[in-house]
């Protein structure tokens, strides 16, 4: 949930700077600090804020990708999650580097079982729909009002919540390590 929290936050930070027609560059500053805190919070999961980003801007337009504000904003994030990975660093040396980025992050997307055979690429949409009950037929039905929303030309929000909705599943779905997470008890 707090990944979650952090990662709404920053995009509507976002659209609050760049999706309107009268933009609000302060609020790239919210944006870069959600984005450090969801990094911080599920790490390279968390950075998935970066390239739904990107993707918007580009849909919007190209020049909007030429923001100082958006890169500052993304480059303070980013570096709260680089002061994070230095400090531990510093601290377990290569330890802390073989396990966050070696094994947590490369070995286990590439190595772990997962669904047999190509399988394994839908193995997240699998567990999409059989976990998100009872939410998948609203976030289907958002996802269907967003496209329609962009076919009568309310391009900006539509194409935000389209590529927020589309990017993780299809990002998530190449690494074999596809578990269902559930709460603690």
């Amino acid at each position: 949930q707090t990944l979650v929290f952090f990662f709404t936050l920053a995009l509507a930070a976002l659209w609050l700077a760049e999706g309107r027609e009268r933009r609000r560059p302060g609020w790239l500053l919210v944006y870069g600090l959600a984005l450090g805190a969801a990094l911080l919070t599920k790490s390279v999961i968390g950075g998935l804020i970066l390239p739904i980003a990107f993707i918007w801007l580009l849909i919007l337009g190209p020049r909007r990708l030429r923001s100082p504000a958006f890169w500052l904003g993304s480059i303070l994030g980013l570096g709260l999650f680089a002061l994070w990975a230095v400090m531990n660093w510093r601290q377990g040396g290569q330890a802390f580097l073989d396990e966050h980025f070696a094994w947590l992050i490369l070995d286990r997307a590439v190595h772990d079982a997962g669904e047999p055979g190509w399988g394994f690429l839908l193995g997240y949409l699998k567990l999409l729909g059989e976990n998100l009950w009872p939410w998948l037929p609203f976030t289907l039905a958002g996802l269907f009002l967003a496209l329609r929303a962009w076919g009568r030309g309310n391009r900006s929000a539509a194409a935000l919540l389209t590529v927020w909705v589309l990017l993780p599943p299809i990002a998530m779905s190449p690494p074999r390590n596809q578990l269902p997470r559930s709460p603690p008890p």
